[in-house]
């Protein structure tokens, strides 16, 4: 087995290791840019607006029945106010 960073146990653990190591090693040829704000900060942070994507509707609009369609959209309609 092996890790390619640390092991953590928590969230909260993960996001301070990605504060202390974020950022480019000399040599590197590209690099992310740098966040926002620290990534402890995030932890427990109230999200935006979230954006979901539903793969099953793609599928039902491809097979071009409506009645798929509606029934996948009420299926997800109870799961998708309860994340707000």
């Amino acid at each position: 087995m092996s890790c390619g960073l640390v092991v953590s146990r928590s969230v909260r653990d993960s996001a301070l290791m990605l504060d202390c190591t974020h950022g480019a090693a000399p040599g590197d040829p590209y690099a992310a840019p740098a966040p926002a704000r620290p990534f402890a900060d995030e932890v427990g942070a109230y999200p935006d607006k979230l954006r979901i994507a539903d793969a099953s509707l793609a599928d039902a609009l491809e097979a071009g029945t409506l009645k798929v369609v509606a029934a996948v959209k009420q299926m997800h309609s109870g799961e998708v106010k309860f994340l707000g």
